[in-house]
C-alpha cells in the first residue's frame, strides 16, 4: 500500500512571500499601529491618511532606498500593489 501523498506546505494566505513583500507589510504594520493586514488591504480603509502615506513613504525610503512619494501610497493602496510596483523599478534600475 502507497503513503498518502500530502499537498505541497504553501504559505498561509496573507503571509508575504519575498522579503520585499514583508518588509512593504512590516512598514504598513508599523505605520498604521495594526497587525493581520491582507496583501489586497486597503491602506485608506485601514484608517490610513495623507499623513501616514507620507510617514510609509519616508519608511520604506530609509529601509529600502525606494524614492516614493505619499502619491504612490495613494496609487498602489494595497501591499501586494505597492510591492509589485518597487519590484518594477528594482528591475527597471
Amino acid at each position: 500500500m502507497s503513503e498518502p501523498r500530502l499537498p505541497s506546505p504553501e504559505p498561509p494566505f496573507g503571509v508575504p512571500t519575498t522579503p520585499l513583500a514583508r518588509a512593504v507589510a512590516d512598514a504598513y504594520r508599523e505605520v498604521l499601529g495594526i497587525d493581520g493586514i491582507e496583501p489586497d488591504d486597503d491602506f485608506f480603509d485601514l484608517g490610513g491618511d495623507s499623513l501616514t502615506a507620507a510617514r510609509l513613504a519616508a519608511l520604506l525610503h530609509d529601509r529600502l532606498g525606494h524614492d516614493l512619494s505619499p502619491a504612490d501610497v495613494f496609487d498602489l493602496p494595497t501591499i501586494s500593489a505597492l510591492t509589485h510596483e518597487l519590484e518594477r523599478r528594482r528591475a527597471d534600475a
